[in-house]
């Protein structure tokens, strides 16, 4: 009997502890095509993806974040391919915090970002998806603001510079603690285009904040 539990004692001691799978790209090259599987990941680090390079994140990756302001950098092509049954998700490790998703135009080159089924909880007082002169298309997805103090920056979606694309079946959620916390759904800037078709906002100070009489809305809102 105590050969027995000295071996069961060893067992547990010796088990391994599974540790949570980095983020396995920090830097995406021009030329380069890099995928990150489905899979549960922790990014740690900001993640750029430079002009002329490409990240593609498949249906079912889960990426907790452990504090960068900006969680993507992406001046070339970001491809989200979320599905229904297997969303891709990014949101904050316990105790920390999810920033942004940044698109900047730069060399001339304008960003791409094609996004289907994520669902992305900011936590920060900043915008969960900035985008500059970028092309887009989100769909069937979750865009959510939780920070919980107060600031004007508090942003689901902000266009700028030019951004051109549709946002379809979506929801952007102010969702604050405190909903009198200023919070907006959708920033659009000066000679950005963006068309919306079945897009609900959802628990916001200010839906739809258009900032220049240049902007082209349009489509359904609820």
């Amino acid at each position: 009997m105590r050969s027995f539990f000295a071996l069961v004692l060893a067992l547990v001691v010796c088990a391994p502890v599974m540790a949570q799978t980095p983020f396995p790209v920090r830097n995406v090259v021009s030329g380069q095509v890099a995928t990150v599987p489905k899979g549960d990941y922790l990014l740690t680090v900001q993640c750029n993806i430079q002009a002329g390079g490409k990240l593609v994140i498949d249906a079912g990756a889960s990426i907790k974040v452990d504090g960068p302001g900006i969680v993507f950098n992406n001046r070339g092509v970001l491809e989200i391919n979320g599905t229904e049954s297997d969303p891709v998700s990014v949101y904050a490790d316990a105790g920390k915090s999810c920033g942004t998703l940044f698109c900047p135009w730069a060399s001339g080159q304008r960003p791409q970002l094609l996004v289907s089924h994520l669902n992305w909880t900011s936590t920060v007082n900043a915008n969960c998806l900035f985008l500059q002169a970028t092309d887009f298309t989100i769909t069937d997805s979750t865009i959510t603001n939780r920070a919980s103090t107060t600031a004007a920056s508090r942003v689901c979606v902000s266009l700028n510079s030019g951004s051109i694309g549709t946002i379809s079946a979506s929801t952007l959620d102010g969702c604050s603690p405190e909903i009198t916390k200023p919070s907006k759904g959708l920033v659009v800037n000066r000679d950005d285009v963006v068309d919306l078709f079945n897009v609900v906002i959802n628990r916001t100070t200010e839906p739809v904040d258009i900032n220049k009489a240049s902007a082209l809305v349009s489509g359904s809102i609820e």
